[in-house]
């Protein structure tokens, strides 16, 4: 119950038997009894469509995601891991949340499988920043690309990484011809 991740454990047929809290909260939801007796599908998105996202963006869900979600489930019903995947679960309010999902199996002491235990952690704050990063990157790059004067931006070896046009004009090169090479070549 102390956990800020969410965590999760099934029966061996995928139906939920045990959930913290952090589960409650990730899905919108106030009862622990909502969750219990449900298969763990049952907290993915279910069709094929558009999904607003906990980021706030929108997103589609299309027959690649749900092939991906059956070979997780076949894996973890093989008695694998599933390390690691970034997936999406549904909320009470219809929107999907980002998380991380890491799913481990379950056995009784002769080897039999019996279940499975998750770990699901909330990306939202991360897709957000990452979101934000790339927003500003975006609008950096096109400042750099409508500049005046020619600018050159190179890593910490003196290799040429990106050029604007106005450079490339300037010294009469495609700016695939500078990049890669070394500032040496000025």
């Amino acid at each position: 119950e102390s956990s800020v991740d969410s965590i999760v454990i099934t029966n061996a047929t995928g139906i939920i038997t045990q959930i913290n809290g952090a589960f409650l909260r990730l899905l919108g939801l106030e009862k622990k009894e909502q969750i219990i007796g449900q298969r763990m599908e049952a907290f993915y998105p279910d069709h094929e469509a558009e999904y607003e996202t906990t980021t706030g963006e929108h997103i589609q869900i299309g027959r690649n995601y749900f092939q991906a979600m059956q070979g997780a489930i076949a894996r973890l019903q093989e008695g694998k891991n599933i390390p690691l995947l970034e997936n999406y679960h549904l909320r009470a309010d219809n929107r999907i949340v980002p998380v991380e999902d890491t799913f481990s199996p379950l056995f009784d002491k002769n080897g039999a499988l019996i279940g499975a235990v998750g770990v699901i952690r909330d990306i939202t704050e991360r897709k957000m920043a990452e979101k934000q990063v790339a927003e500003s990157r975006d609008f950096l790059k096109q400042l750099f690309d409508i500049g005046l004067e020619g600018l050159i931006v190179s890593d910490a070896q003196g290799q040429i990484t990106m050029v604007n046009d106005r450079l490339a004009i300037m010294l009469r090169y495609s700016k695939n011809d500078l990049i890669g090479k070394t500032l040496g070549i000025f």
